[in-house]
């Protein structure tokens, strides 16, 4: 039997849903979610600068780092949604997979996944639907052709 699996998500939040087969309705089974994109956002800001000692001189001094604490999250969020989704690979727990994601997090996302799990991607949309039911999420698919 032919396993798809379906990930919703956004930078806070990754359902994962999966199909058996054509007659088969679309089952929610996990639902992942980054408790650091709910801490309060002024602690995020207040992060975004550090201070830093130059050992040459002596002097200390504020800088922005490269990376802002918000982009580090989503970033580690990604790998932790990329993690889950080699393992059920690994596992053989699906063999297709469909991808729906915000447009802000998608490529985000995608630079975390493994070549044998983008090798399973059969298709992927930038969408904003995380907030949908399964039947809805069920329905955009048909929608667009996935299956009937």
């Amino acid at each position: 039997m032919n396993t798809s699996w379906v990930i919703v998500t956004d930078s806070t939040r990754a359902r994962i849903f999966e199909k058996k087969g054509a007659n088969e309705p679309l089952m929610e089974f996990e639902d992942l979610v980054d408790p650091a994109a709910f801490e309060n956002k002024n602690e995020l800001e207040h992060h975004t600068r550090g201070r830093y000692h130059d050992v040459g001189t002596g002097h200390s001094h504020t800088d922005d780092p490269s990376v802002s604490p918000l982009a580090h999250q989503n970033d580690l969020f990604a790998k932790s949604i990329a993690l889950y989704l080699d393992k059920g690979r690994k596992d053989s727990k699906f063999h297709r997979l469909y991808l729906i994601s915000s447009p802000h997090f998608l490529g985000t996302l995608r630079n975390k996944l493994g070549k044998e799990v983008n090798r399973l991607i059969e298709n992927e949309w930038s969408e904003e639907i995380s907030d949908y039911s399964a039947a809805e999420i069920e329905q955009f698919l048909r929608d667009k052709t996935v299956w009937h």
